[in-house]
């Protein structure tokens, strides 16, 4: 692998690993919440005996594909370029 290659793919994980503390500083901005747990709680994934959990909003979600969207792009990008040299 090329050494210009080797810092796009870092760039992409620099940029990912970036992008993941936004959630985490505003979940409110995302529609994240937090649930008491337990038979309180009527999201699907909570059951009885369930412990305090935040769930993720729609936008979180969005988040997430659009994340994964962009690094697969960027590494089959990356391979296409190792593929065909200039």
């Amino acid at each position: 692998m090329k050494l210009k290659n080797k810092l796009k793919l870092a760039l992409v994980f620099i940029i990912i690993m970036g992008a993941s503390f936004i959630p985490g500083m505003n979940p409110e901005l995302f529609g994240d919440w937090e649930c008491k747990g337990g038979k309180m709680c009527r999201h699907i994934a909570c059951g009885y005996d369930t412990p305090p959990t935040i769930h993720y909003g729609f936008r979180h979600i969005i988040f997430i594909i659009m994340g994964l969207t962009f690094t697969v792009i960027s590494i089959s990008e990356i391979m296409k370029d190792e593929d065909n040299p200039k």
